[in-house]
């Protein structure tokens, strides 16, 4: 009984961190395109920098970590934002499901980064997978370079990869010391957080009709994008706690590598892009390649201690939620 309860558990986690993930993304890419198409009084490119606003407020209202204010959180701190914002401007520019093929890239390039900047050793299935995930990317995506819009959203969905890696390195870093990254998710500050934007989101509407200069539609973009930003807190919080409590080691690398492409295969289904026999096989690469870089973790099923260890937290972080 106790076996099928964990059982149960592992699997509502697991629908939940795949849920939250995916809402989180297709709000935020429904969000810009609503901008783009019914908030014409302003410039669209705004409208990926807004999302990424309506998120971080989100994150730093509802969350509260201990850390060290010192220059390894700067980094931290930067490099999510500006690798929140460079997947966003992609959304504006890809398709949602061809940005996030790109970025089934992220393990694969945080591996290469931690490699250069912390000396560490890549291991020979990292090496063998980065060609696979690479070329399932490609053929998802299609021809990158039909058009300029097409090649600069791929360039910066690669780029927010790239600058999750760096945001990874710190996260290291600032693991080799005594101090403990903890995350906090109050109660009263999720309330805070709902009244403060429904107040922002109130008040635009009552501009919109009162104000004639005032963009129309901006008050549901506003809408969308506080509640993309709730997802994202969400999501963060189930894949640093809930995920690690009811997953072992190789339950963890697995559920990640079905979620990642979930997610693509989600936002390929509710989007509007038609994919062909060989987009989908570039997914089958993807799907394969990630499996490739996670075989040593797969593989210790072999020793019985491995296969019962629960996954750690990559990040360090401890999650608390308070009702206070």
């Amino acid at each position: 009984m106790a076996v099928t309860l964990q059982s149960l558990a592992s699997i509502a986690a697991f629908c939940a961190w795949t849920v939250t993930s995916f809402f989180c993304h297709k709000l935020a890419k429904v969000a810009i395109d609503y901008f783009v198409s019914h908030v014409t009084s302003l410039t669209p490119v705004l409208g990926p920098i807004l999302v990424t606003a309506c998120q971080i407020i989100c994150c730093y209202t509802a969350v509260r970590r201990k850390l060290k204010f010192d220059g390894l959180f700067v980094v931290v701190a930067s490099s999510h934002i500006a690798a929140t914002l460079a997947t966003n401007t992609s959304f504006y520019m890809l398709f949602a499901s061809s940005t996030m093929a790109v970025k089934l890239l992220e393990p694969i390039t945080s591996a290469i980064i931690q490699s250069l900047v912390l000396k560490t050793k890549m291991s020979m299935e990292s090496v063998l997978s980065m060609p696979v995930i690479i070329t399932g990317a490609v053929l998802f995506v299609g021809d990158p370079f039909k058009s300029s819009v097409v090649t600069n959203g791929i360039i910066l969905a690669f780029v927010s990869n790239v600058v999750l890696g760096i945001r990874n390195v710190g996260v290291k870093l600032q693991q080799s010391g005594d101090d403990h990254s903890v995350i906090h998710i109050h109660s009263r500050s999720v309330l805070r957080l709902v009244f403060a934007a429904i107040s922002v989101v109130g008040a635009a509407k009552i501009l919109e009709a009162s104000v004639y200069d005032f963009p129309k539609g901006l008050s549901y973009f506003l809408f969308l994008s506080f509640l993309s930003g709730g997802f994202h807190v969400a999501y963060s919080f189930i894949s640093t706690s809930v995920i690690l409590l009811h997953m072992t080691v190789v339950g963890h690398a697995i559920a990640n590598i079905l979620k990642r492409v979930l997610v693509v295969m989600l936002l390929h289904v509710s989007g509007r892009r038609q994919a062909s026999f060989w987009n989908w096989m570039g997914l089958v690469m993807c799907t394969c390649g990630l499996a490739l870089y996670n075989l040593r973790k797969i593989s210790s099923t072999r020793s019985p201690q491995q296969a019962e260890k629960r996954a750690t937290n990559p990040t360090g972080a401890y999650c608390y939620v308070y009702y206070d």
